[in-house]
């Protein structure tokens, strides 16, 4: 495994690189304008943890990113990405090209699905707690009151549901809640599934 979390990892970064390097390529925003704007992207910031995920344990073992709550939490950011990519922003895009089409590949398909593997695989899901579902909405619950801070004062919004001056303060916070509540759902999920699966790798263990 520890091949394929380098490959993996090297594969996260490679599409962070790429989409920022697209973005310096095409946007007229000053560096600083532009890279804020980069990191203020939920895609941009779960690909990054996943590229730590991966590489950080290589270097330094019993690392953060080796708990099993924060793996999971990790996965949970995942799947939220890629389903709400799909279902919400994809149809609001027009069609990639080039660079662009490869690096969001990447972001929300390959490295997504390749940490998704990794920690279907991976041992330790046991150990998962249903309060760990409550616990990996800290992060996105930041994510989202960071976002509507500094939207009025940035006039920048990443996403179309947090967009205050179109919609409105009442329908963010709901739409706040909603993706809120499908994280907690999604983390339930994954704790099911990771006691599944550590039951079942318990039944089929040969005894010692």
């Amino acid at each position: 495994m520890r091949v394929f979390r380098g490959v993996a990892a090297l594969v996260a970064i490679f599409g962070l690189v790429l989409q920022y390097g697209v973005l310096v390529a095409t946007s007229p925003d000053l560096f600083l304008w532009m890279t804020f704007k980069f990191v203020s992207f939920f895609t941009i910031l779960t690909n990054t943890l996943i590229a730590l995920a991966f590489a950080l344990p290589l270097f330094r073992p019993g690392t953060l990113f080796e708990r099993p709550a924060v793996r999971m939490a990790v996965a949970a950011y995942a799947v939220v990405m890629v389903v709400i990519y799909a279902v919400i922003l994809a149809p609001l895009e027009p069609p990639h090209e080039g660079a662009n089409l490869v690096a969001n590949t990447v972001l929300h398909r390959v490295t997504p699905a390749l940490y998704l593997f990794d920690w279907l695989v991976s041992r330790g899901k046991g150990k998962l707690r249903w309060s760990d579902a409550w616990k990996l909405l800290i992060a996105p619950l930041i994510y989202g009151l960071y976002t509507l801070l500094h939207g009025p004062l940035s006039g920048f919004y990443p996403y179309p549901f947090f967009n205050v001056p179109k919609d409105g303060l009442g329908q963010v916070m709901l739409n706040l809640a909603g993706i809120v509540l499908f994280f907690y759902a999604v983390g339930l999920v994954l704790v099911a599934i990771g006691h599944a699966i550590a039951w079942r790798m318990a039944q089929i263990r040969p005894p010692s």
